[in-house]
């Protein structure tokens, strides 16, 4: 069985990742203890056939086959983890150099009310 680590993203939404680091939102939805019945009601096996709301989550929680096997069979799942560690690279350095930019302005800001100063003064 795989092993599952967790994280809460917001208060109320809860995450599971699965071995290839796909996150997988914990609800209903994902569980492999969803059925449907003859009317298309999805409805839980542990909970006595109780329809299902996709966005909450039970104890019986348990990630569906389909979801812990993402990325296994892609043959370019490698290629997918390297491309999406780029992006967040990217995304931490754009944040970095719009912090930059910020500072930059506002130093330029500074500069600028010292020579109106400076020039009001004389």
């Amino acid at each position: 069985m795989l092993k599952y680590q967790l994280s809460s993203m917001h208060s109320n939404r809860t995450y599971a990742v699965n071995a290839f680091d796909i996150k997988v939102k914990r609800c209903c939805a994902s569980c492999i203890n969803k059925a449907f019945d003859d009317k298309g009601c999805r409805f839980c096996r542990h909970n006595e056939k109780v329809i299902l709301n996709p966005k909450k989550c039970c104890n019986y929680w348990i990630m569906s086959e389909s979801l812990s096997k993402a990325g296994l069979v892609r043959k370019d799942a490698p290629k997918l983890r390297d491309l999406t560690d780029r992006i967040r690279a990217l995304r931490e350095h754009d944040k970095e150099m719009k912090e930059l930019k910020k500072q930059l302005n506002r130093e330029s800001q500074k500069k600028k009310r010292e020579k109106m100063r400076i020039k009001y003064k004389k």
